[in-house]
């Protein structure tokens, strides 16, 4: 769906589903996957443009955040303003999985 200058998609989860059948409590962490679908061409894969500043905005309830890049530590910034959480990934190549915490 578009958002923004881009495109966003949702991908519905139960979270609480981890807890309940595997007793798991990790799901209270929230994350926030970055891909770069540039290095494919119908079934081709090749090495994907690096793209810089990649950004988004996501509606944050907490006064605090905390976000951290799992594929490649310190490449990630993000603020807080106005109850919303701006998340950027200065230079993205394939994919970028950021973990938020409080």
């Amino acid at each position: 769906m578009p958002c923004g200058e881009g495109f966003g998609v949702t991908i519905p989860w139960y979270p609480a589903t981890n807890y309940y059948t595997d007793g798991f409590d990790n799901w209270l962490i929230e994350v926030v996957h970055f891909v770069n679908g540039s290095g494919h061409f119908g079934n081709s894969f090749f090495d994907p443009a690096l793209l810089s500043d990649q950004s988004v905005t996501i509606p944050w309830a907490k006064e605090t955040a905390v976000c951290e890049n799992l594929d490649e530590p310190g490449n990630v910034r993000w603020a807080l303003k106005d109850w919303k959480l701006t998340i950027t990934i200065p230079k993205l190549g394939a994919h970028a999985c950021v973990v938020i915490r409080e």
